[in-house]
């Protein structure tokens, strides 16, 4: 399973490149559920979307993305719904 991106068609390389190393924090967690959450960057900012089932996993998904270069603050709209 590959984490969702969501880069537009104006966004630009640096962004992508920003994604792309969030993408790869993500998916080296062992954690499979994280591959099916979402990242958007613009203005240094790293947004965080999708479900998860515990406000834990949720937490981590967002330090997971934290030292990603370029990345000046991460807003974490990840939904928690438990099973």
């Amino acid at each position: 399973m590959n984490i969702v991106r969501q880069i537009g068609p104006h966004t630009n390389n640096r962004s992508r490149q920003v994604v792309k190393l969030a993408e790869e924090c993500l998916q080296q967690s062992a954690h499979d559920s994280f591959r099916m959450i979402t990242c958007h960057f613009e203005d240094g900012v790293l947004t965080l979307r999708g479900k998860l089932p515990s406000f834990y996993l949720k937490q981590l998904a967002q330090e997971a993305v934290r030292e990603v270069h370029r990345v000046r603050r991460v807003i974490n709209e990840i939904e928690v719904t438990p099973d």
